[in-house]
């Protein structure tokens, strides 16, 4: 009986040992749900400097074909033997099983590039072979389409009043119709802004649409290597403030570059 006893407080005390830092409650880590999204993210207090960098989703890891059973804190813990996880963001359904994919990044986004080497190899060790990673694209440009019986002035006060966007482009498909792309810093605040936009989306026109955008260019638009043509200059002149006549993506929240470009 006595050996039992010693058996059983022996057991009590290697579950206590081995519970995951990610498991809810955790000092290091808070775990909360919100709009399909389940986060398990540190606690830690950082430098402005990186705190910047995990914002704009730099170091960002795509990790998809996650099997629905397979919970949140696991994927985490098998990650964290790589390196320091900052954030899982993991995409779950309305019963809080997984849809199949997450994002994730570490404490030191530089470590990405390893993860992506070892990452998977790590999985097939936790009998999870069928899971794959690679390089996040971040989408943050969301394109809006067909609102075409609106001003370009009234599309960019709707957009204002619902959202906090980075930049947006005006871009003329046809004679007095335009498609806008709305430009974000991170591709978590393009998502909230998705569904936000979305909500209301008949307000652009019955025919409104509002769809992701690829194009990596504008995703990663460097505006101090962009050198704008003469006939754009005169477009925006005397209709947009001086600071956005020079660059593609206005860098100010509430004080957005619209710029308009003809396809020939």
């Amino acid at each position: 009986m006595a050996n039992l006893t010693h058996s059983s407080s022996s057991m009590q005390i290697s579950c206590s040992i081995e519970r995951s830092i990610f498991e809810h409650p955790s000092e290091f880590y808070e775990s909360y749900q919100q709009n399909g999204t389940k986060y398990l993210k540190s606690r830690k207090q950082l430098d402005a400097g990186l705190q910047a960098q995990l914002n704009a989703c730099e170091g960002e890891i795509f990790i998809h074909s996650i099997p629905a059973e397979v919970r949140a804190e696991t994927i985490a813990e098998i990650a964290s033997k790589l390196g320091e996880v900052y954030v899982l963001r993991y995409k779950v359904n309305f019963s809080g099983l997984s849809r199949g994919f997450a994002y994730l990044q570490y404490m030191d986004p530089s470590l990405m590039q390893y993860a992506l080497t070892r990452l998977e190899r790590l999985l097939r060790l936790y009998a999870l072979p069928m899971i794959k990673v690679c390089q996040s694209r971040n989408r943050s440009v969301l394109l809006l389409k067909r609102a075409n019986y609106m001003k370009p002035k009234a599309v960019i006060e709707n957009l204002q009043s619902l959202v906090g966007f980075q930049g947006l482009m005006g871009i003329e498909v046809r004679p007095g119709y335009y498609e806008y792309k709305i430009i974000f810093k991170s591709n978590e605040e393009a998502v909230h802004a998705r569904r936000e936009i979305l909500r209301v989306i008949s307000r652009f026109g019955r025919n409104a649409a509002l769809v992701w955008h690829n194009d990596h260019l504008f995703d990663k638009y460097k505006p101090r290597n962009y050198a704008m043509p003469d006939n754009l200059k005169q477009a925006l002149k005397a209709t947009y403030p001086e600071e956005c006549r020079e660059c593609p993506i206005h860098l100010q929240p509430r004080s957005p570059c619209l710029q308009f470009n003809q396809f020939h």
